[in-house]
């Protein structure tokens, strides 16, 4: 399966489960260092994606995730190690179209949902761009094509800053959250006024 597909089909993009694994071991380290470590539930949940081609690391992951006995530290930790185990078992054996594919007769996510998902998909960009570290703009573009599903206006703008960036992370990133945070405040397209940026 090409994990580096087309970014206007109409599943939505790709990506390999090595990338997402790679995602969660930086942003569960990062939150090991702080003194109450935390992890968003969204984030959490890439794991379930990450690990799909491993049923029983998958299994161990969630496990951990539903003890009631482990501190959120050590429940951080071991997912970590669980991670970076998978990470040695080939996990682009499928990627994160094989994992929705299952569930195509899921619910579609709500407004409520969807607008966590772009909360979440606002701060993971602004991280990468803080941090000018854009190896993970494809988890910024799985969050904002999932945050936008009811919104077709805006999921097809955001797909156009996808094609368009599709070689400068960071203009697309950049981009990407314009069109976010105008779904959020509810601007509508004729009050968007964005410069025109060269790829």
């Amino acid at each position: 399966m090409n994990t580096n597909s087309c970014l206007d089909e109409p599943e939505g993009p790709e990506i390999q489960s090595s990338l997402i694994l790679e995602f969660l071991i930086k942003r569960f380290n990062e939150a090991l260092t702080r003194e109450n470590p935390k992890v968003p539930f969204l984030i959490q949940g890439l794991g379930h994606v990450g690990l799909a081609a491993d049923e029983e690391s998958l299994a161990n992951y969630k496990g951990l995730l539903a003890s009631p006995y482990l501190s959120p530290r050590e429940v951080i930790r071991r997912s970590v190690e669980i991670f970076e185990e998978a990470l040695q078992c080939d996990p682009d054996a499928r990627s994160f179209q094989d994992s929705k594919g299952q569930a195509e007769d899921d619910p579609s996510i709500d407004e409520k949902a969807s607008r966590h998902v772009m909360m979440v998909a606002l701060r993971e960009g602004k991280q990468m761009l803080d941090e000018h570290d854009v190896r993970f703009v494809r988890i910024f573009e799985i969050l904002g094509w999932i945050s936008l599903q009811n919104d077709p206006e805006g999921l097809a703008e955001f797909e156009q800053v996808r094609m368009r960036f599709a070689n400068a992370p960071e203009g697309l990133i950049d981009a990407g959250r314009d069109i976010l945070r105008d779904v959020v405040f509810r601007r509508r397209p004729s009050d968007r006024v964005r410069p025109v940026k060269n790829c």
